[in-house]
């Protein structure tokens, strides 16, 4: 099947209509295609017109649309959860290895992750693994490993020194990932999870500063990891690399609220001519 990249945001409906297969936020135009339309209507909130279109092909990804839309169909019921799910698990026992197989195995653990009224993590993680096997290379592979990561690290009752262990490993994991943008979401979270472990200030800000190497981050995101590199490596006393990092914010961010602290935190900075180590 020839990939529908552009069209696949409805894919994702349930997650606010982000596609992490990378389709641009602005809707495809009209199209002549009956399934690329039920994609588009379905991105537009269109759901009853996007499940008619659906409901008229047999194509597998026709059927992807169907199941998918039953993930965001109002109210929500484990019947029709059952039902995507069924759907899923049809697709991928037809064993052909394309786009529609990935996005079901993925969507399968979406559904176990956060769709299910009581959420089976094990269940989650079994079908990430599996999408990670099956298909490696594929974008949704490399989402499936940021949320075994996710899993992984806020199980309950884990230990800082299990977790400093985990996020050591998955830091590897997330530098050896092709595509950049999928480096960045994995040093963030592995960035987030270290403060949240209270792992000190070293380990995230490595992470942060993978995150900024990759690139491609929202606005709102790089001013975030910016100001948090900037604070991170000043509390490291690596004091040139903060400066770097809160000059960056000011120059790139004329209007954010947070510039005179920013400013202020550039002033405590002790005066020193040694050049940032990265």
């Amino acid at each position: 099947m020839p990939a529908r990249t552009p069209l696949l945001p409805a894919l994702f409906a349930s997650l606010l209509l982000v596609s992490p297969l990378g389709a641009s936020e602005t809707p495809a135009a009209a199209t002549t295609d009956p399934v690329a339309q039920a994609w588009r209507d379905a991105t537009l909130y269109l759901f009853k017109e996007s499940g008619q279109g659906f409901r008229e092909q047999t194509s597998r990804e026709g059927r992807l649309g169907r199941g998918t839309l039953l993930l965001v169909q109002q109210p929500k019921t484990e019947a029709n959860l059952n039902a995507a799910a069924r759907e899923f698990e049809s697709l991928i026992a037809e064993g052909a290895n394309d786009d529609v197989a990935a996005a079901s195995r993925y969507l399968l653990g979406r559904v176990a992750h956060v769709h299910r009224f009581q959420p089976d993590l094990g269940v989650a993680a079994q079908h990430y693994r599996a999408l990670v096997s099956e298909q490696p290379g594929h974008l949704l592979a490399d989402h499936a490993r940021i949320k075994l990561a996710l899993i992984e690290l806020h199980q309950p009752g884990l230990s800082p020194e299990r977790a400093a262990s985990l996020i050591d490993a998955f830091g590897e994991e997330a530098d050896a990932l092709a595509r950049a943008s999928s480096r960045r979401d994995f040093h963030l979270l592995l960035a987030a999870a270290a403060l949240h472990h209270r792992l000190g200030d070293e380990r995230p800000l490595r992470h942060y500063l993978a995150a900024d190497q990759a690139g491609g981050s929202s606005p709102t995101a790089r001013a975030n990891n910016l100001v948090a590199i900037g604070e991170l490596a000043s509390r490291v006393g690596r004091h040139e690399l903060a400066r770097e990092y809160f000059e960056r914010f000011l120059a790139e961010f004329q209007r954010d609220n947070r510039r005179a602290l920013v400013r202020s935190k550039i002033a405590a900075l002790p005066a020193s001519s040694t050049p940032a180590t990265r």
